[in-house]
């Protein structure tokens, strides 16, 4: 049976290097002389006749790669294919000596190697595609782009067919999921497979269930879905994908671990009741509670996190004192004998009797979207991100060491991106609640209430560069007795602002070009200094 297992799983690479010679053949073929494209094959660093083409990077030029003899192109895609089959395929022989150990421990057993396996291949495969994707070759980004969207199919057959019946069902579409999961799911959910359960009269989805918590091989998707979605965002920078891939995979490992390394719920909610609150923040007892009030809180938190969930109430403290207080589903279920509508939850919230009682016996949780409310959060995070640009640069200027005209062009610049990213992804959130249904004047309504400067620029997603506060220019341009007066082109920094302009929040931010300006735009520009100068100077 070894033998046979062996046989397959070699099968399985020859296969797949095949394919990767078929696919790195096509790229080479249609790609334009000027693009590039990653060296990883030890082999092909040391083949002479390839190692003069490869550059400090470790790319090579497509141009100067067809240049060579057919026989070097062929060693060439041979052995980087070799590299990546044997890299995105399982292959026992790299399985690290440690691992191989673990199978003599009992309580870990002897099936360590697959899993071992199936977290590296899963991590070569995410690194690979987003090489290929951040590369400068549109014929590799497709690659890429089909190297990860496979990665992800892979494992998500059953999930697939549950969501496309949800969508059915209701009557919504994959764009409203993916609208959701960018801008308004829960970080645990923005991974996760969301199936929508509900929606309004006008198709817009009310409810979701998150399929991940019943899927015991999820995590294998994490990784995938993290990157596609900072993709889909507009981020193809190779470093950023790869801390994100990287996080995740971290996270990915550490939920395969969970059963084995997580304190149990009793010990932990112990601690937490030590503590004094949950690990999600929220309060079990105040400081300014007498010792005894402490006492009988912890008490209680402890006796809820280890009570079954078949009991048919929980307890609670509150100013009325002790009180055992009904499930949601007791009530539910009661009301089936007695005929009561209209019910209301110990919290205040409207019971929902059907899907209540799917939930105490199903153990899936139905997940209500709060759109705008969650655009308001968006919107005051973009705020306090787009302050703390503004203030970046203003430090700039108020700088007591000498800078240089450009610093400041540079500077101004620099925070303007930053501002840019952060008006995409508040652009990108008011598009997505469009999607999902909110109308313009409530997601107005919401950008109003967190202060959102220029707001029906940004809902229209037009970009408007930061003003230079006049006072800290003032402060800037005149000497004190500890700082020296900067030299603070007034005119770059217009023409650097009516370039940015106008700028789409779609896509990515375009810098504007900051090679040196013609001898009558720099008379221009002094000219305009000087002038500012005497307004300051009262002249």
């Amino acid at each position: 049976m070894k033998e046979f297992i062996q046989d397959q799983i070699t099968l399985a690479r020859w296969i797949n290097w095949n394919g990767e010679q078929a696919k790195l053949a096509k790229v080479i073929a249609d790609s334009t002389d000027d693009a590039f494209i990653p060296v990883n094959a030890a082999k092909n660093f040391s083949n002479t006749d390839i190692q003069k083409l490869i550059r400090s990077d470790g790319t090579i030029n497509v141009g100067e790669l067809k240049s060579v003899s057919d026989d070097a192109l062929d060693k060439f895609i041979k052995a980087e294919s070799a590299d990546i089959a044997l890299n995105v395929t399982p292959t026992y022989s790299r399985v690290p000596e440690i691992v191989k150990q673990l199978k003599f421990i009992p309580v870990i057993g002897n099936f360590t190697a697959f899993p071992a396996e199936i977290v590296r291949n899963t991590g070569n495969t995410i690194s690979r595609g987003i090489k290929e994707l951040a590369s400068n070759n549109a014929e590799l980004q497709k690659v890429g782009m089909r190297r990860l969207t496979s990665g992800l199919t892979t494992t998500v057959g059953v999930p697939a067919g549950l969501t496309a019946a949800g969508l059915a069902l209701t009557g919504s579409d994959q764009e409203q999921i993916d609208a959701y999961k960018r801008s308004f799911a829960a970080p645990w959910e923005k991974t996760a497979t969301m199936i929508p359960t509900s929606t309004d009269a006008a198709g817009n989805i009310t409810g979701f269930i998150n399929y991940s918590y019943t899927n015991p091989y999820d995590y294998l998707q994490r990784p995938f879905r993290a990157v596609l979605n900072a993709v889909a965002t507009g981020n193809r920078n190779e470093a950023s994908l790869m801390s994100i891939a990287s996080n995740s995979m971290i996270d990915m490992a550490g939920e395969m671990a969970n059963p084995f390394v997580s304190p149990s719920l009793g010990f932990n909610s112990i601690v937490e009741a030590k503590e004094g609150q949950t690990s999600t923040g929220k309060i079990i007892y105040n400081e300014s509670d007498l010792l005894g009030d402490k006492g009988l809180k912890s008490m209680i938190h402890v006796f809820n996190s280890i009570a079954p969930t078949a009991l048919p109430f929980s307890v609670q403290v509150d100013a009325e004192g002790t009180q055992f207080v009904p499930k949601d589903f007791v009530t539910a279920a009661a009301s089936i004998f007695t005929g009561e509508e209209d019910l209301i939850s110990p919290k205040g919230k409207p019971i929902d009797v059907a899907e209540t009682m799917v939930q105490a016996f199903s153990g899936i949780k139905v997940v209500k979207p709060q759109l705008e409310r969650s655009l308001y959060y968006k919107a005051a995070e973009s705020k306090r991100a787009i302050r703390e640009t503004t203030n970046e640069f203003n430090r700039l200027l108020r700088s007591n060491n000498r800078r240089d005209a450009e610093s400041f062009v540079k500077g101004y610049i620099n925070t303007n991106e930053d501002r840019y990213n952060s008006l995409r992804t508040l652009y990108t959130a008011i598009e997505d609640a469009r999607t999902l249904g909110v109308p313009d004047y409530a997601i107005s309504e919401q950008l109003k209430i967190a202060k959102v400067a220029n707001r029906d620029l940004v809902m229209l997603g037009i970009f408007k560069p930061s003003e230079v506060n006049q006072d800290v220019l003032n402060f800037a341009l005149q000497g004190t007795d500890i700082k020296a007066p900067q030299d603070v082109p007034i005119g770059d920094l217009s023409s650097a602002s009516i370039n940015l302009t106008g700028q789409s929040l779609q896509g990515q931010f375009e810098t504007p070009n900051l090679t040196p300006l013609g001898s009558s735009v720099s008379r221009a520009s002094k000219l305009l200094r000087e002038e500012e100068e005497k307004k300051i100077l009262g002249i």
